[in-house]
């Protein structure tokens, strides 16, 4: 019997939230209006200034599983900028959305950096307006900013912390026997029966097929991987499970002195690639081999 459960995979831990609108004195230090988070719950505020035909406004939300941020300015002489640091303590399953625009004066710019060399940038400097990535990161300090120099622009971004499901097993230990009579003897055991794609039960966008399946190449002809993940000879263990997604994100092979498989795990040519993890889940659940866990 097979039960799947969704989690929130990892969640954001904030350090700090700097907020700030500057308004460029000509010969002179710049003018702040600066604005730091009081907490790290909910937080939506917006600051103006007019001086020197400049201004600006921000908005800025800090959830544990989703952080949103947005700034503009409307002149020649503002910047307006949202800075968050976080920290990660698990691999995090995140999906990574930035937006920027503006005139042709204007620098606006979205950007996520960590400690451990992550670099996610969009600006209307370079040849990027706007991004959107769902890939596993890995434990760090990461810092989120959002800007916008000058003219009339504006970028926003929006960080979300994606579930992830466990697969959690048990069995059936009662049933079956031994029969015997005169110089024969039949083990049995107890089974399911209902191992035709007929018998499925579904919910939702949820499909569950009962019985025993073959790992076979899917209907585009691939053929993936063995679940046995860190090559213990130990099949449908839950270790495998923590094996793969450390791997996934850049950790080493559990337990460390073991040797496992590469990630691309459908054997589509494709590296860190989020399908990998679904056909791995699919796979594990005795289902079939499959481009995407579909």
């Amino acid at each position: 019997m097979l039960f799947c459960t969704q989690h929130a995979w990892g969640q954001f831990n904030f350090s700090s939230q700097d907020r700030f609108v500057r308004v460029f004195e000509g010969g002179g230090s710049p003018n702040e209006i600066r604005i730091t988070a009081p907490d790290f719950g909910p937080f939506n505020e917006e600051v103006s200034s007019p001086l020197w035909f400049a201004t600006a406004s921000q908005t800025s939300q800090l959830l544990a599983g989703r952080i949103q941020a947005s700034c503009n300015t409307g002149g020649v002489r503002g910047e307006s900028a949202v800075n968050v640091t976080f920290t990660l303590n698990a691999p995090t399953m995140m999906r990574v959305v930035f937006g920027v625009g503006g005139d042709g004066s204007a620098i606006p710019e979205a950007r996520l950096t960590s400690s451990g060399g992550v670099s996610i940038r969009a600006s209307t400097g370079g040849t990027t307006n706007s991004v959107d990535v769902t890939q596993i990161f890995p434990v760090g300090n990461y810092t989120l900013s959002v800007r916008s120099i000058g003219g009339t622009g504006g970028a926003g971004a929006s960080l979300e912390a994606l579930p992830i499901y466990s697969i959690d097993w048990s069995t059936i230990d009662c049933g079956g026997g031994q029969l015997s009579g005169g110089a024969y003897t039949l083990n049995t055991t107890i089974a399911q029966t209902d191992s035709t794609q007929s018998d499925q039960l579904t919910g939702g966008t949820f499909t569950i097929t009962g019985g025993f399946w073959a790992i076979t190449a899917g209907p585009t002809g691939l053929t993936c991987d063995s679940i046995d993940f860190n090559n213990d000879s130990a099949f449908f263990d839950p270790t495998d499970i923590d094996a793969f997604l450390s791997v996934f994100s850049e950790g080493p092979c559990i337990p460390e002195e073991a040797t496992c498989s590469d990630i691309d795990f459908n054997n589509d040519g494709s590296l860190f690639d989020p399908c990998d993890i679904d056909s791995f889940l699919l796979v594990f659940s005795e289902g079939p081999c499959t481009p995407c866990g579909q």
